[in-house]
């Protein structure tokens, strides 16, 4: 007979804590509240004095973080929008980034995180924050992201544009 065991990375993986926007999630070493969620056509910015108008294929996804460190400074490397079928998306590297990756303890720091998506993974998505990709025995936010609400058609609101600032 054969026996099938956990592999060692089933055993010490990142733990998921679960939770909802508008929602203060605890995980272990960080504390993160997603506040709003936005979706759009194009973004535009303003970068070294220019304005630019960054399109593409799917839609934008814009969502508006507030993260503290708990027990000491931590950085967050992962940055996830996973989709309803599972299907994820690391944070855009097109836009720039208006979140910091380092946190120190009791510094409350609210920025955004830009992810390009497919616009059929933009419904019942799910926002994974966590230190690193596979940390063992680390904590991982993961937030339920629910856009405004659906229109009277049943589809989402998507903007044609996003404007964000960046230097």
């Amino acid at each position: 007979m054969q026996t099938t065991k956990p592999s060692y990375v089933d055993v010490v993986r990142t733990i998921p804590v679960q939770g909802r926007v508008d929602e203060q999630v605890r995980s272990r070493d960080f504390n993160v509240l997603v506040g709003d969620v936005a979706l759009a056509r194009n973004l535009r910015l303003t970068h070294k004095g220019k304005e630019r108008l960054l399109t593409t294929g799917g839609l934008w996804a814009v969502v508006t973080v507030t993260v503290t460190a708990n027990r000491h400074p931590v950085a967050l490397y992962r940055r996830t929008w996973s989709g309803p079928d599972a299907i994820t998306f690391d944070e855009s590297r097109r836009a720039p980034s208006l979140l910091p990756t380092e946190f120190v303890v009791g510094q409350t720091v609210e920025g955004r995180l830009v992810f390009e998506i497919t616009s059929d993974q933009a419904r019942n998505a799910t926002l994974q924050l966590s230190r690193n990709w596979i940390k063992e025995f680390d904590s991982e936010t993961r937030i339920r992201l629910t856009p405004a609400e659906l229109q009277s058609d049943g589809r989402l609101p998507v903007a044609d544009a996003i404007s964000l600032e960046a230097e």
